[in-house]
């Protein structure tokens, strides 16, 4: 499996000079995509690209590369483009983009993630100089959404680049898919001093989740940093991305009629259970939850059939769940089993 990264800020080698150290399976692999993918421009400079998603003319790019409500971008046999920002998702940092003046049939369109990816693999960072090598680590990590509170999966990716290159790069895979945009890259060892605790709801992440840094992100602390410094010619940056689901979801709510993301919320924040479950700490007034009489104390055992045993599982059935469809939870209060019917409204960050 190969990935396709898209480069926000660029430096490093010029051109077709990073094309030229790829190989020649790699080159095919860029070639045959190079063609879906938009390269954009602020005053008059690259800002970064943008995929194509739909033939009809949506792209998405990350947040970072455009600052106003157009932009303008250049396709791979040069023709210029403009594009109109139709949403932007606060979760996954993407952005959608329309343009009018995209011809159908130019390129195939990037697919909606699956969740069937494999570990491991070969990765090209596609920047707006060219394509360069990196790889695909892990995506069994977890990260909280510095604004919502919202625990996530994260896809882990090393590059052989520096972390002020990488940052905000796009990710699309071998097969088709779009996987989604670096947001943020592991911290060095210096700057982990003085640095306390993230929680939800009072809970501190466990000692597996990777400290990391980005726009909207942030995550708990790991036992141990990993190195990377002899594993090629370049210094070696550690990456993260929003998981599959959270992409997943996101271009589907891109792709619908109204062409935004949504997320179901109940307007509470958990924490694990002791024994099993998600305790919730606390109900937002005025929130689904509160109209349902939910409260804290209150242990989610199972939502819509889905076993509920920690405050993971949690938020990432949670992310299954559709705005203003009613769910039905089966709550442990005290020794009593509880079950609820309640209708997810959307969530406002």
């Amino acid at each position: 499996m190969f990935l396709l990264a898209a480069k926000l800020a660029f430096a490093m080698m010029g051109g077709e000079a990073q094309a030229d150290r790829l190989t020649d399976h790699e080159k095919t692999v860029w070639n045959q995509y190079r063609s879906a993918i938009v390269t954009l421009y602020e005053q008059g400079h690259p800002s970064g690209v943008a995929a194509l998603i739909d033939d009809s003319g949506y792209f998405v790019t990350h947040n970072s590369s455009v600052s106003s409500a157009s932009i303008t971008g250049k396709s791979s046999n040069g023709k210029e483009l403009t594009f109109s920002v139709i949403d932007r998702d606060r979760a996954t940092q993407l952005v959608l983009l329309k343009t009018t003046g995209w011809v159908a049939g130019t390129a195939r369109p990037f697919r909606i993630p699956t969740d069937n990816e494999a570990d491991g693999g070969g990765l090209l960072a596609v920047l707006p100089t060219g394509p360069i090598r990196a790889s695909y680590m892990s995506r069994h990590r977890f990260g909280l959404l510095k604004t919502s509170r919202r625990l996530v999966t994260l896809t882990e990716i090393r590059f052989e680049a520096s972390p002020q290159l990488v940052g905000g790069a796009l990710i699309l895979c071998e097969n088709g898919e779009f996987i989604g945009a670096l947001n943020a890259t592991l911290d060095r060892p210096e700057t982990l001093d003085n640095q306390g605790q993230n929680s939800q709801g009072g809970q501190t992440l466990n000692n597996t989740t990777p400290i990391i840094s980005g726009p909207g992100v942030q995550v708990g602390p790991q036992n141990q940093m990993r190195q990377f410094s002899n594993q090629g010619p370049a210094e070696m940056t550690v990456a993260y991305t929003v998981g599959p689901e959270v992409v997943q979801h996101t271009l589907q709510g891109f792709l619908s009629p109204s062409h935004e993301a949504e997320y179901a919320s109940l307007g509470i924040f958990c924490t694990d259970a002791i024994g099993g479950g998600a305790q919730i700490q606390k109900v937002t007034p005025g929130s689904p939850a509160a109209k349902s009489k939910l409260q804290p104390g209150d242990i989610l055992m199972n939502i819509n059939y889905h076993e509920i045993p920690d405050q993971v599982a949690f938020a990432t059935v949670m992310l299954q769940q559709a705005v203003g469809k009613k769910i039905t939870l089966v709550i442990k209060r005290g020794r009593s089993t509880v079950w609820v019917d309640i209708v997810p409204a959307k969530a406002t960050n």
